[in-house]
């Protein structure tokens, strides 16, 4: 029997993303299962509404690890360009790989509801992943609430022998 290796890239097609409003930054201990995921109690977390062509798209919650990053706060960039771009400028930490699971789950969140603008318990695509940098470094450990309606998956499917 021949083994195979089916492995998956996920991919949103945005056309032109404009900009990323943050709604909230801070300092201070993430969530124990953010906490295993970054391997560390102290996190800098961004709250973020992104937008596309004008019409909000995701709600992006960030964690990342402030021994790497201790003045992101600090920096007045992070509406203006894209959080990878900036890390990979200012830290020469490059995103490279990671590990995303996406799955279909009703919101039970009145504010995340409110910024996606849609009704309570409807149906989002509910994202996970961790992201590891050019040295396999846990880079940043997001959680991300899509609506159906704006996203497209595309799935790349390659098998080995």
């Amino acid at each position: 029997m021949a083994h195979s290796d089916i492995r998956s890239v996920v991919r949103q097609a945005l056309q032109s993303f404009a900009h990323a409003s943050l709604i909230e930054t801070e300092r201070g201990r993430p969530p124990a299962h953010v906490a295993k995921q970054i391997g560390e109690h102290d996190a800098i977390f961004l709250e973020r509404l992104c937008y596309a062509d004008g019409i909000v798209f995701p709600l992006v919650r960030n964690y990342l690890p402030y021994s790497r990053f201790p003045d992101l706060l600090q920096s007045n960039e992070l509406e203006t360009v894209s959080l990878y771009q900036y890390l990979a400028k200012r830290y020469g930490a490059v995103a490279t790989t990671g590990k995303r699971q996406v799955e279909l789950a009703r919101i039970g969140d009145e504010a995340i509801a409110s910024q996606l603008q849609v009704e309570m318990n409807s149906y989002v695509l509910f994202n996970r992943e961790v992201t590891y940098d050019q040295n396999r470094q846990v880079l940043e450990y997001y959680e991300s609430w899509h609506r159906p309606d704006r996203t497209r998956l595309t799935i790349d499917l390659h098998r080995t022998y």
